[in-house]
């Protein structure tokens, strides 16, 4: 019988070191669209050290782990975190709006200016029935 000289050592950094994981925000338009985002609901942090992107641009993605309170303040992967959010198209600036998806899941925005679509997923990977709610003229998350 042949023994494993890394073994236990990968089974014991397996087992202690902690598995990080948190909410992704992706840009997988197919223009150049970008993505203006700030979290505004769920985390610990004061305003200004929550997470925000002023430019997620095509192919980006930014990603927060729910285990740091400035991302959610309970480090609970299924807790709702809420997002102010604006598309930046080539031909026009979207309208502001919110969404809210669990800490440790996903928001994907993908197609293009003339057929965006968005999808959100919980921490499973499975489709999030995620609350979306326009707010247009709505300047305060600037």
């Amino acid at each position: 019988m042949r023994q494993c000289t890394i073994c236990m050592p990968l089974l014991f950094l397996i087992a202690v070191l902690p598995y990080v994981a948190g909410y992704c925000i992706y840009n997988n338009h197919t223009d150049d669209t970008y993505i203006w985002i700030r979290q505004i609901k769920g985390a610990g942090s004061t305003f200004e050290r929550r997470f925000k992107r002023e430019r997620l641009h095509r192919n980006e993605k930014a990603c927060c782990p729910y285990t740091v309170s400035d991302c959610q303040v309970n480090r609970d992967r299924d807790a709702l975190v809420v997002f102010a959010m604006r598309q930046k198209f080539p031909q026009a600036d979207g309208e502001f709006f919110e969404i809210n998806v669990p800490a440790g899941g996903s928001i994907v925005f993908a197609g293009n200016y003339y057929n965006p679509t968005i999808h959100a997923y919980d921490p499973s990977g499975e489709p999030f029935k995620f609350e979306f709610l326009y707010n247009p003229n709505d300047r305060k998350y600037q």
